[in-house]
């Protein structure tokens, strides 16, 4: 928590005090400033502002990120939930850049198709996203027509790479 008081000036100095036995002016307005810089750099520590980027994962087993989720719509749409290490609290609007992921349920890749995909951009697909807890957004990827080798109400993961922009 911030202070807000004004800075502090002398009014009465008392010359025969020693400084190491009184508070001054300078001490208080000190005092102030440093509370004030580690106020900052813990809220920019817990929690995201408006314009920053997530990135989590890639798009490699060793560093692929890994979101349990399940398939509904008839078989259209997937939803997972990201974790995110920081708090939601200042963001009201949520982008995803990338989906670079693998489908894979419970028969299988979703769609038949193995490897590293990337949906953002791809025609046929959307992509959208909401905070969905204080550091949790759900992604919901959904598809034109119904996804293949899967059935409705299954889980499904979606692992690799997830690009983010908060707003």
């Amino acid at each position: 928590m911030k202070i807000t008081y004004n800075n502090k000036s002398s009014i009465n100095v008392n010359p025969d005090i020693p400084v190491a036995n009184k508070v001054t002016d300078a001490d208080m307005n000190e005092i102030k400033s440093v509370v004030n810089t580690n106020d900052d750099n813990t809220q920019a520590e817990l929690y995201y502002e408006v314009g920053d980027t997530i990135e989590i994962g890639g798009i490699t087993e060793s560093v692929e990120y890994v979101a349990s989720g399940y398939i509904s719509a008839s078989t259209t749409s997937i939803f997972v939930t990201v974790i995110t290490p920081k708090r939601l609290d200042n963001i009201t609007s949520i982008t995803v850049t990338s989906l670079n992921v693998q489908a894979r349920g419970t028969s299988g890749y979703i769609n038949s198709q193995g490897g590293f995909n990337e949906y953002v951009g791809v025609t046929g697909y959307t992509i959208s996203a909401d905070k969905s807890g204080s550091n949790a957004i759900t992604i919901r990827l959904t598809k034109s027509s119904a996804f293949t080798n899967t059935s409705n109400n299954t889980p499904v993961c979606l692992n690799g790479y997830f690009g983010i922009t908060l707003s």
